[in-house]
């Protein structure tokens, strides 16, 4: 993984990006079949999964960007295991609840609260390292 500039955050890139694919093929094979071109046709499920997805393509990317600066600016390669960690497995567990039918209301918050963690993270590393590191 040391040949690539910033290994981790590729990593996080390709387990995100398989989420998000998985999650628009999803509601793009629904759409076929039950064929709603626009909208959510009416279905509170399906009206469920396009907010999770649309929330994920709100996240993901910036998320995405702040692993990838906290990263190049030669943070601890703890600290970025970490991020990546909870911002992984945030986007995850939130995008489980979405495609969840029923259970218990725990995966969204927690998905949420380890996303934001792993950002506030990320902010925090960026700043030390570019006016507190030296």
């Amino acid at each position: 993984m040391e040949d690539f500039a910033l290994p981790i955050t590729a990593l996080c890139a390709a387990l995100l990006g398989a989420l998000m694919a998985f999650m628009t093929t999803s509601l793009a094979l629904y759409r076929r079949r039950k064929l709603v071109s626009y909208g959510d046709g009416g279905d509170g499920q399906f009206a469920k999964r396009l907010r999770g997805q649309g929330n994920a393509v709100e996240q993901i990317p910036i998320s995405l960007i702040l692993l990838g600066f906290a990263e190049a600016t030669q943070n601890p390669v703890a600290v970025i295991w970490l991020i990546a960690a909870l911002m992984v497995t945030g986007r995850f567990l939130h995008a489980w609840q979405f495609w969840n039918r029923g259970g218990i209301f725990f995966f969204r918050p927690l998905g949420v609260a380890l996303t934001l963690a792993g950002q506030a993270t990320a902010i925090i590393a960026i700043l030390f390292a570019l006016f507190l590191a030296g």
